[in-house]
């Protein structure tokens, strides 16, 4: 029997982690297994949608794909509903599309932090809210075995590009969750003004 030793931040990162897919599963019905599965931006798109009301056009996101151009796409949308909504979180798209675990867990993590803040004002619209009405019913699915088409079948030879660097660090976001968690020195694990801790399978 093989037994692997974690170090605080791994075990801290994992918790993180199945916090994160917690929520998002049980706030949009999905069924999302990895952080790397929110790469594709679309979560983020339909929380969005799930606040403000025509805000974002939830018929141009793309919810089933493993393409990093349908990636961008979703990133983009998000980051123009994003500046439009005066939204104060940085938006590191290509750092995100490559399905890179630590820049997609420290995101999230941001942006659970902003929900917390710009859902406030609209806990109608977020209780009454039916994701899958929303998005008419699609699937969200990033096709396994492999998150992210790179082979030279696709039809958008841009896919095969390396990723460009950003120059948006995610570590300077705004909204640091991650730090949150990490000095948390009663053992629990939780973001922003959510002190309710969250059983996990982790």
């Amino acid at each position: 029997m093989l037994i692997v030793q974690l170090t605080p931040m791994e075990r801290a990162f994992m918790k993180c982690s199945a916090i994160i897919r917690k929520w998002v599963n049980t706030s949009l019905t999905m069924n999302i297994q990895c952080i790397e599965q929110l790469a594709s931006g679309a979560v983020y798109c339909q929380f969005i949608d799930m606040v403000f009301e025509g805000a974002m056009p939830l018929e141009d996101v793309i919810f089933e794909s493993n393409r990093l151009v349908d990636f961008r796409k979703n990133f983009q949308l998000l980051k123009k509903c994003i500046d439009e909504l005066q939204i104060p979180l940085l938006v590191p798209i290509e750092s995100l599309v490559w399905c890179d675990f630590n820049a997609n867990l420290r995101f999230a993590a941001d942006f659970y932090d902003a929900f917390q803040d710009f859902s406030a004002g609209h806990q109608e619209r977020v209780k009454n809210y039916n994701p899958l009405a929303a998005r008419n019913y699609q699937n969200f699915s990033m096709a396994s075995p492999t998150f992210v088409s790179r082979g030279t079948d696709v039809p958008n030879l841009d896919e095969l590009d390396p990723p460009v660097k950003d120059n948006t660090d995610v570590q300077t976001c705004p909204h640091e969750g991650l730090i949150k968690i990490m000095e948390n020195d009663d053992g629990r694990y939780y973001f922003g003004v959510d002190t309710n801790t969250l059983e996990t399978d982790v």
